[in-house]
């Protein structure tokens, strides 16, 4: 018996035809589309790792300072023999160039270098590190000195100190970040200056501990003077020096027509030992001087704070050798 289709029946077969096409050449689209996205993942080549940048480290200690000034870091000065030394060759592959190190840096210090180089570097960069290797007295590369913003000497290590250790994992100086981090947390709160109210106070206390007197005398009209000489009363190797070797107060130059006691007092202070007129100056006054020899015994101005060694070593000339017998002293 011959079974007979209907036009209806075709026309189901057809569209069910016409379905299966349309799938079909889908999932070959789709399967083209994966072969093609395997073969590039397969040949992709991946993409260089980024180039770490640099840690910046400085080669101008005045640089260091006020980078150190800005953000209230201590510096980390670093002296070293890049070129001839192995001790410093080998520091500088297992620590200074570590991930460690340099995370520990970026957030924590100023990074300060005085490379003394063999092959290069010339007289003058030469002189410039040996002043700063006088002024510390460092005897030995390499050597590490953590510094305040105004250059106060903090603390010191050398290479021992600083080295990977031999129980510590190829870079990881976990022992000498460990001990920066110490001495970051622990350093000394700055020094109060101890400043009497009047110069006749300061006069007197110098007196009774046989101290010369220091006298910061400034001209108020001057605008900078004024800057320089708040910048000068939180220098820490200034206030400790002063501290130390001196009694110590202030004075402004008195307006013309200021009428009181204590600009009375000042003006003739200055009239009668013939201090110029100039904005900042340090005024040394000492009791004991014998006649014919003045009282004033120097005059230092003080142009820029950002180095302040040349004062204090004007400052340093001041200070007398007491004679001394050999016999006991009562005060001290």
């Amino acid at each position: 018996m011959i079974n007979t289709i209907s036009v209806k029946d075709l026309g189901h077969r057809s569209s069910n035809a016409g379905f299966s096409t349309v799938v079909g050449a889908m999932i070959m689209y789709c399967a083209c589309i994966a072969c093609s996205l395997f073969a590039v993942k397969a040949f992709a080549v991946d993409p260089p790792a980024p180039v770490k940048k640099p840690l910046l480290w400085y080669t101008t200690y005045q640089q260091a300072c006020t980078e150190a000034r800005k953000s209230d870091k201590l510096i980390i000065a670093y002296f070293c023999g890049s070129d001839w030394d192995e001790w410093t060759k080998k520091l500088d592959k297992e620590v200074l160039n570590t991930d460690m190190f340099r995370e520990f840096a970026e957030k924590n210090v100023i990074l300060l270098k005085f490379d003394y180089l063999k092959f290069k570097g010339g007289q003058m960069a030469q002189q410039t590190m040996d002043k700063y290797k006088l002024k510390y007295t460092v005897t030995k590369v390499p050597t590490f000195l953590l510094l305040d913003a105004d250059g106060l000497l903090i603390a010191r290590c050398g290479y021992d100190n600083a080295s990977l250790r031999e129980d510590e994992d190829k870079g990881k100086p976990a022992k000498w970040i460990a001990w920066c981090q110490e001495t970051i947390k622990n350093r000394p709160p700055p020094q109060k200056l101890i400043e009497q109210k009047t110069l006749d106070e300061a006069i007197k206390a110098g007196k009774k501990h046989y101290l010369p007197t220091a006298i910061l005398l400034t001209n108020e009209t001057v605008p900078l003077a004024v800057t320089r000489r708040t910048d000068l009363l939180k220098n820490q190797p200034f206030v400790q020096f002063i501290n130390q070797n001196f009694t110590f107060c202030q004075m402004s130059w008195p307006d013309e027509g200021d009428t009181s006691e204590s600009a009375k007092s000042t003006r003739a202070f200055i009239e009668a030992n013939k201090i110029g007129k100039i904005p900042l100056q340090i005024v040394i006054y000492d009791f004991f001087v014998q006649p014919p020899n003045p009282n004033v015994r120097d005059r230092i101005p003080v142009m820029q704070v950002t180095d302040i060694d040349p004062v204090i070593e004007k400052l340093d000339k001041n200070i007398s050798n007491p004679d001394y017998s050999g016999a006991w002293l009562d005060d001290w």
